[in-house]
């Protein structure tokens, strides 16, 4: 999925991320999976793209590449306000193992 300048530009602001970051999270939609890969396009290191996903991680309250993703989806339908001190940093629910 390729995200529109303007998607890009309203997760850059909500998640206060920086241009780097910025550029993972568009490869990330584009389906680049792999540090090595976002590194090759980037041209950076695997260890500096690791470095910059810790950050993403944090900014977006995510544990995953999946998840980040899935979380900025949330952000841009208006669903998620990521800078509210309530958000959950998980989205998914445990079942209850009450009856």
């Amino acid at each position: 999925m390729k995200l529109s300048k303007e998607q890009l530009d309203a997760l850059r602001e909500q998640l206060r991320l920086s241009p780097r970051e910025t550029q993972i999270l568009d490869l990330l939609f584009q389906g680049v999976g792999t540090n090595a890969e976002i590194g090759q396009r980037l041209g950076t290191t695997e260890n500096a793209i690791k470095a910059a996903m810790r950050t993403l991680y944090l900014k977006a309250r995510a544990r995953s590449k999946h998840e980040t993703l899935v979380r900025c989806l949330d952000l841009l339908e208006g669903r998620l306000h990521i800078l509210d001190p309530n958000s959950p940093l998980v989205t998914r629910r445990r079942p209850s193992s009450r009856q």
